[in-house]
């Protein structure tokens, strides 16, 4: 297992035009994997996009978003925010963004990337979100929450369209289909005291063009949180963040705490054609964060614990597995698949990692 040393300190760290830190050329020995780049972005980064050209990384946080110039290392910019920003998405072509946000209730904001400031925002009711999709028209973006279904918001109009309901559940991820004629939500259900119901955990599907919910898939672990698509359509990807009993023997907060915790959690395989779960992969520590490389042979689960594996989805087993750090809050892979942008939360942190090609 090819481990990177993301926290060790390097000749190139340095301190950015703004005063954010910047670390460079961190390699592990034996490892095609390199961190290239560390950027301070601060506030506990939730979320991470990056624009169509890979020039500027967005993260998304409770007190708003940062913008990260790239080529430069550095972070550029902020964009205030009041209501507490949980996760950022682009549109297709860059221009805006649209970040899921809300402590009670839920709305979903607009930011012009190039003047970087918010243009507006939707309610929703229902709750906070913590996830939502683009489609592949940029027309429309599609949120969940628990209290409100799916909603459906045409960002032309900015107004919500459509709603559905959904099963009695929280929400984890939103993603489309590559067509945009699905979308895919994770539901967690929650029982008596906060334990967790399997029977309610399960990935609902909703048609787009009929604005209704077309099926509902279980899952065969719990807590399903967050939600990847193969380049190619022909399956889901599932990461967990099951609520399991406090270990023995470890302090609580301790990273061996966390490791433990989700000794046992995998990652589901949903086969799009059939709606079924088709593989279960197993994975360490509860998963936080996902992402699919774009040629569809990599996918990449984060966890708390700060590690990121990379499965091999060709062999359904983990290739490597690389640290960031204390946790893993969201990844991003450029769309020429040569780097991942790893956010950690609790150090305010965004990793630049060159992956094999």
């Amino acid at each position: 297992m090819a481990v990177i040393a993301a926290g060790c300190a390097s000749d190139g760290e340095g301190q950015s035009g703004d005063g954010s830190t910047s670390e460079r050329g961190r390699e592990d020995a034996g490892s095609s994997l390199t961190v290239i780049d560390t950027v301070d972005v601060g506030g506990g980064p939730l979320s991470v996009a990056v624009d169509p050209d890979g020039r500027y990384a967005y993260t998304a946080d409770e007190k708003g978003v940062s913008v990260v110039d790239l080529d430069r290392g550095e972070m550029v910019g902020t964009i205030p925010m009041a209501v507490g920003p949980k996760e950022i998405r682009l549109s297709p072509d860059g221009h805006q963004a649209f970040v899921a946000s809300g402590f009670i209730a839920g709305a979903v904001s607009f930011i012009d990337t190039a003047r970087r400031r918010v243009t507006g925002s939707v309610a929703v009711d229902g709750g906070p979100l913590y996830s939502l999709a683009v489609s592949p028209d940029g027309r429309q973006v599609y949120a969940a929450n628990r209290g409100g279904g799916v909603a459906v918001i045409d960002t032309k109009a900015r107004e919500v369209e459509t709603r559905a309901s959904l099963p009695d559940a929280d929400r984890g991820d939103v993603v489309l289909s590559r067509d945009g004629r699905r979308a895919y939500i994770a539901n967690s259900a929650l029982g008596p005291g906060g334990t967790a119901s399997k029977t309610g955990n399960s990935v609902s599907v909703f048609d787009t063009a009929k604005g209704t919910v077309a099926a509902r898939v279980p899952v065969d672990r719990e807590m399903p949180s967050d939600v990847a698509i193969a380049p190619d359509g022909c399956c889901l990807y599932v990461a967990h963040f099951p609520s399991m009993p406090p270990p023995t023997g470890f302090p609580e907060g301790s990273s061996d705490y966390a490791a433990e915790q989700g000794a046992s959690n995998a990652l589901s395989v949903i086969d799009a054609e059939t709606r079924t779960v088709s593989d279960t992969i197993p994975v360490e520590g509860r998963s936080t964060a996902l992402a699919v490389a774009p040629d569809g042979r990599r996918v990449y689960v984060g966890n708390e614990s700060g590690a990121v594996q990379v499965i091999d989805t060709g062999s359904g087993d983990v290739a490597t597995t690389f640290d960031v750090g204390d946790d893993v809050s969201g990844i991003a892979i450029a769309p020429d698949g040569r780097h991942a942008y790893v956010t950690e939360s609790q150090r305010g942190k965004l990793h630049v990692i060159e992956l094999a090609t």
